[in-house]
């Protein structure tokens, strides 16, 4: 899995106009919709936690896993200092105790690139998803890979910050690769920073046929962030699998 190294901080800056507390809300009506308690939850793949901090204001009080310690340290500082915080990638998941909602966002599956690691993720989650338990995540869609990802070269211009982001996206593997420079204002000068990411576009068969193997069922899926089903141009999908 492709994880945020010194990237970290400046993807935080990047998402900082994402609404992520519409995003909670909008996670926490799926959940009770589909069943959950919402009593024991779970963010995997949490990044620096501001979807957690989201979740927190709003009366809970999630796990939080992700595989960057980088990612880790930024939402150690939004968090209560007691808020559990788990240095794991998704493939290693290793709880004290069971969840029955979990929450894996901002396309993280897609970081995902092979069927193994995919296969090895959802049997991790469903140890410790208890009967019933709701797994809701969001993934990016084939449109979205052909039409953003597909040779883009993206340009981010702040003050002390200058980020350049050329994508390549092939159909056949449905791989993308990524290739970050950023340039950080250091001083009188600028320090340069570069960094390689993979994301891999997965089908709903695909996901389905991973999750139903380990004790997952499908149960729903959304256009991103609304009740409505997917459309042929969706360009992120919201999943809901509950484990049987």
């Amino acid at each position: 899995m492709s994880g945020y190294g010194s990237f970290s901080a400046v993807y935080d800056r990047l998402m900082s106009d994402f609404d992520y507390a519409g995003a909670a809300e909008y996670l926490v009506k799926l959940a009770k919709k589909h069943g959950s308690p919402m009593l024991k939850p779970l963010d995997l793949a949490c990044g620096s936690g501001r979807l957690a901090a989201e979740l927190v204001k709003l009366g809970f009080d999630p796990v939080c896993a992700d595989g960057s310690p980088e990612m880790l340290s930024l939402a150690k500082e939004r968090l209560p200092s007691d808020a559990l915080l788990l240095c794991q990638d998704m493939t290693e998941l290793d709880l004290n105790d069971t969840v029955d909602v979990c929450f894996c966002t901002m396309d993280s599956v897609n970081y995902i690139t092979t069927k193994a690691a995919l296969k090895a993720a959802f049997k991790r989650l469903s140890v410790f998803t208890d009967k019933g338990g709701v797994f809701i995540f969001d993934a990016d869609g084939e449109r979205k890979f052909c039409e953003e990802l597909s040779g883009g070269t993206y340009t981010y211009d702040f003050d002390d910050l200058y980020l350049v982001w050329n994508t390549e996206y092939s159909p056949r593997t449905r791989k993308a690769r990524y290739e970050l420079t950023w340039f950080e204002r250091e001083g009188g000068g600028w320090r340069r920073f570069d960094e390689e990411q993979e994301q891999r576009c997965w089908t709903r068969e695909e996901l389905t046929d991973a999750l139903t193997e380990v004790g997952f069922g499908f149960a729903a899926a959304y256009d991103a962030y609304t009740i409505s089903p997917p459309k042929a141009d969706s360009r992120r999908i919201h999943y809901v699998f509950k484990k049987n």
